[in-house]
């Protein structure tokens, strides 16, 4: 990509992001919020899926890589909005905010401290791997996301 094209890239998947937390957020909330681990386990199963297109998009160019980022993103990015909301309601009320931000800083620790071995996959082993890496990831997520308990409605 150009600097233009990677930059106008980055912006549309921040705005995919922001979109898929919305729009998964509004799916988590039907059914008087009863729909929350479902909707982590849908959005799990949809990063994996972007991941393995990702991974055949590598090969079809940069048009399909977009397409591939985009999917990727709306399942990846909306997952993890959606555990801070779980964390959040499954703590006590007076823990809420605290339960919140340790998920939200697990999450950016999980990120920083595999950042380094991810980068060294996709270097020894091709970026092929790295995304099939991603996938199973993505999936494990949703695997967790089954093991919690359903929230009640209200």
């Amino acid at each position: 990509f150009s600097a233009f094209v990677a930059g106008l890239t980055f912006f549309v998947l921040n705005l995919t992001a922001g979109i898929a937390r919305i729009v998964w957020g509004r799916v988590a909330d039907r059914q008087a919020g009863s729909r929350r681990v479902r909707t982590l386990v849908e959005a799990g199963f949809v990063g994996a899926v972007g991941a393995v297109v990702f991974t055949i998009a590598l090969h079809a160019g940069p048009p399909a890589l977009v397409v591939a980022m985009i999917v990727f993103a709306f399942g990846a990015l909306g997952w993890n909005a959606l555990v801070y909301v779980s964390a959040g309601e499954k703590a006590p009320p007076e823990l809420a905010a605290q339960a919140v931000g340790i998920a939200a800083t697990l999450i950016f620790v999980v990120s920083a401290v595999s950042t380094p071995p991810m980068g060294a996959l996709a270097e020894a082993v091709g970026w092929d791997a790295f995304w099939l890496v991603c996938a199973g990831l993505c999936a494990i997520g949703a695997g967790i996301a089954l093991t919690l308990p359903r929230t009640r409605s209200a």
